[in-house]
C-alpha cells in the first residue's frame, strides 16, 4: 500500500473516510459538518494540517486509508522561546 501526501483534490475522499470513522463510533454527521470539514481541509492543508492517504489499488479517485495531523509552532515549554520548534498531533486515522 503506497502512502502519499494528500492534495486538494482528495478533499471529498478524506471527508468521506473521516465520516465513516465517526459513524462507526456512533457519532452523527450532517451536511453542515461535511461542509465545514471540506472548508477546513481546503484552507489548512499544507499549512497547519498534514494528511497522508493511500489510494485504492483498483478504483480510481478512491482512498482506502488516511491519517491527519495538525502542526503547532510552539515551544513545548511555555516559558521558553524556541524559534523553529514545532509539535504535531495525530487527529485521526481511518483505515
Amino acid at each position: 500500500m503506497a502512502i502519499r501526501a494528500a492534495v486538494s483534490t482528495d478533499v471529498l475522499e478524506v471527508v468521506r473516510l473521516a465520516e465513516v470513522m465517526f459513524t462507526s463510533m456512533g457519532l452523527e454527521s450532517s451536511d453542515s459538518w461535511r461542509g465545514e470539514a471540506k472548508r477546513q481541509f481546503s484552507g489548512r492543508l499544507g499549512r497547519d494540517l498534514m494528511v497522508y492517504v493511500s489510494d485504492h489499488p483498483k478504483v480510481s479517485d478512491r482512498l482506502v486509508a488516511q491519517a491527519a495531523g495538525v502542526i503547532a509552532h510552539k515551544s513545548p515549554i511555555r516559558r521558553l522561546a524556541a524559534p523553529g520548534r514545532s509539535r504535531a498531533a495525530v487527529m485521526q486515522q481511518c483505515l
